[in-house]
């Protein structure tokens, strides 16, 4: 029988899986030339943008700070038992990189497990700063640094232009998804392509945001934030009203400002805010989810899908490139973004029920024995 502490992890892990889904499912599904263009279509932009408003970003980086509270918990049990914590923490790392290389070349090149996987080995040496440093001033660091690296790399893009033809410059970073369609050696080639440049992006751009839900994870495993009552868990409660209005007035600009409705001009102003913008309502997010998972009792099997988030974020990518690649039933491009929110819930959906009935029979997911084994489930002792 889970506690609700952990009753509360398992459900904000299910609707963060969701989230993820709903954004990674039309990158899989539609056709992109790298030009960042929207839909002509304006049901489709109206999809495009809700999904920008709601759902980039925010989730990610909730499944990120519960990622944050597995390592804590983690630590204690292992230190507890009188077991060396370091050995488990790499071992399990490189597991991470092992399975996302794969699942990255295999089943979806924007794959978070080696962003996570790189992201950990970097949490090793600021995990205790998280325990003497409050929230406000982490969270101000880690954005602090997220602009100040992003300013880096404008500043190295323009440089890189200048010096460059600009055609051929340009075409290094656009890369058309089109071979997603194709057959399974096409899309691996460009899987392992654009896996790689998401993979660079991906450090570059977001490294401190998600090193910053990592360290909030972790410290709110050691100040018992999922305690009813706890202290973190009220200051959380009185910044509400704050973190949901800025949150949507951020993330309304920039849901606007990436869409076609506005001018090239606003992207950037847009992406800066969205910065801020997500984890402010990602925290919203996270305290209205904790108090639905103390009101609302699930089905088991969800519960038991939301422990298994591993084989659930792997199961509803490998769903979705059976559906649209051509090696599947080649559905690649032909639905709109419009229709492929209802297609996005039932992946979703299918890849939950399908890990909650096999994790009831079986005991756990079907990847994270795999996991375990890697990381060992007794680490040796110091």
């Amino acid at each position: 029988m889970a506690t609700p502490r952990t009753h509360e992890v398992d459900i904000i892990r299910l609707v963060a899986l969701f989230g993820i889904c709903m954004v990674n499912i039309p990158f899989m599904a539609i056709f992109d030339d790298g030009l960042l263009e929207s839909s002509p279509a304006l049901y489709d932009q109206y999809a495009q943008l809700g999904l920008s408003l709601f759902f980039e970003g925010k989730f990610i980086l909730l499944f990120s700070f519960i990622f944050g509270w597995g390592i804590a918990i983690q630590e204690k049990r292992i230190t507890a038992a009188g077991h060396n914590f370091s050995a488990y923490y790499f071992r399990r790392t490189l597991g991470l990189i092992l399975i996302g290389v794969l699942h990255m070349a295999f089943i979806f090149s924007g794959d978070i497990l080696v962003t996570y996987a790189i992201t950990c080995l970097l949490f090793w040496f600021i995990r205790d700063f998280t325990l003497r440093t409050s929230v406000r001033r982490y969270a101000f660091i880690m954005i602090g640094l997220n602009y100040l690296v992003i300013l880096l790399f404008i500043i190295g893009l323009v440089i890189l232009y200048l010096v460059s033809d600009g055609i051929g410059f340009l075409d290094l970073l656009v890369l058309s998804n089109h071979d997603l369609g194709g057959s399974f050696y096409e899309a691996t080639q460009f899987r392992l392509k654009d896996g790689a440049s998401t993979l660079l992006l991906a450090l570059l751009l977001f490294t401190f945001l998600t090193l910053g839900a990592f360290g909030l994870g972790y410290s709110a495993a050691y100040n018992d934030f999922f305690t009813e009552n706890s202290e973190s868990f009220l200051k959380l409660k009185k910044a509400l009203p704050r973190l949901l209005i800025f949150g949507i007035i951020t993330n309304v600009i920039y849901a606007i400002a990436i869409s076609d409705l506005v001018s090239d001009f606003w992207l950037l102003p847009g992406i800066a805010l969205w910065l801020v913008g997500a984890p402010a309502l990602a925290a919203a997010y996270l305290y209205f989810l904790v108090i639905a998972a103390r009101r609302i009792q699930l089905p088991e099997i969800l519960v038991l899908a939301g422990r298994n988030s591993l084989s659930v974020y792997v199961l509803q990518g490998l769903i979705a490139s059976l559906m649209f690649s051509g090696y599947g039933l080649g559905w690649f491009d032909k639905f709109s973004d419009l229709a492929l929110i209802p297609i996005s819930i039932g992946i979703y959906l299918a890849s939950v029920i399908i890990v909650g009935l096999y994790a009831k029979r079986f005991g756990r997911g079907m990847l994270e024995p795999v996991l375990r084994k890697i990381s060992g489930s007794y680490p040796s002792k110091t």
